[in-house]
């Protein structure tokens, strides 16, 4: 089954409470960069808990979205608590794609 994408408006979104980084911070300067890139084209949408509107996947493109008084983002809905294998196929299990931390395969 392939998920259905949405927008969502920037100012409906929270991270994650129960995220383990939700209270990391991020550089500007890194999120003025992804916020630039994000305004070009979003390439990987967020994945959003409905109806609470948390972001379970991408609180850094939030970050930068907010910062960049970018209105919208692409997402994907989740409408009920994942089991451990849905958040593996929903969730990417990826190290995040920051500048300077991307290694060539």
């Amino acid at each position: 089954m392939t998920p259905a994408f949405k927008q969502y408006r920037v100012g409906d979104l929270k991270r994650n409470p129960k995220n383990p980084g939700g209270g990391k911070r991020y550089e500007e300067q890194e999120l003025r960069h992804l916020g630039k890139s994000l305004r070009q084209r979003q390439w990987m949408p967020i994945i959003v808990k409905e109806p609470e509107m948390y972001v379970l996947d991408g609180n850094r493109r939030l970050a930068a979205a907010q910062l960049g008084g970018i209105d919208t983002l692409s997402g994907i809905p989740v409408m009920h608590e994942l089991t451990e294998d849905e958040a593996f196929l929903v969730v990417p299990s990826v190290p995040s794609f920051t500048p300077g931390r991307i290694v060539p395969l």
